[in-house]
């Protein structure tokens, strides 16, 4: 819209861009300061979600947003090399574990296929010791300042479109007058 408004010089263009700009400013403003401020309840929901994840895992109630979640669970687990919330004993909550034993592939570094949910631990293989949800706190605490430095960063962007539209809005017709 905007590079059209621009090119065509159609005023009503460059208003409707930014009032675009503007609104996706404001809801990134809105969501940054929410995130911000809503942190401990941000953690609780997601130390809960965590937990029923581990629980409904492999479930015969299964639904398409719950292999969603067990995907996501896997590769979590699988790409920090860790098992469970806080540890391996996590997974004795879910039903199928506590009556066969068996962990999820995703738990150990071993040969499995990406279709089992499932495994048996042979011999040379061993759980991971790490707690899933310490990494995942060290890891947004670790990156908290990168990912407020991109996002002030893209409303440093925005803001400056949002002036060279409005300077464009103000300039056309004048080249004409002159």
């Amino acid at each position: 819209m905007g590079c059209l408004g621009a090119y065509k010089e159609i005023r009503c263009l460059l208003i409707l861009y930014m009032g675009c700009l503007f609104i996706i400013l404001a809801a990134q403003v809105f969501v940054t300061f929410t995130l911000l401020a809503n942190n401990g309840q941000i953690k609780t929901f997601m130390d809960k979600k965590i937990t029923d994840m581990i629980k409904e895992y492999g479930g015969p109630n299964d639904t398409d947003d719950d292999k969603h979640d067990w995907k996501l669970l896997d590769v979590v687990q699988k790409s920090l090399k860790c098992c469970g919330k806080v540890n391996s004993t996590d997974w004795l909550s879910n039903d199928y574990t506590n009556i066969s034993g068996l962990y999820p592939c995703s738990c150990f570094n071993g040969t499995s296929s990406d279709d089992e949910l499932f495994c048996s631990l042979s011999q040379d293989e061993s759980l991971y010791g790490t707690a899933c949800g310490a990494l995942i706190e060290e890891w947004l605490s670790s990156n908290i300042f990168s990912i407020l430095g991109i996002d002030f960063g893209l409303a440093v962007v925005q803001v400056l479109q949002f002036v060279f539209a409005l300077y464009l809005f103000r300039n056309i017709g004048r080249r004409h007058t002159m």
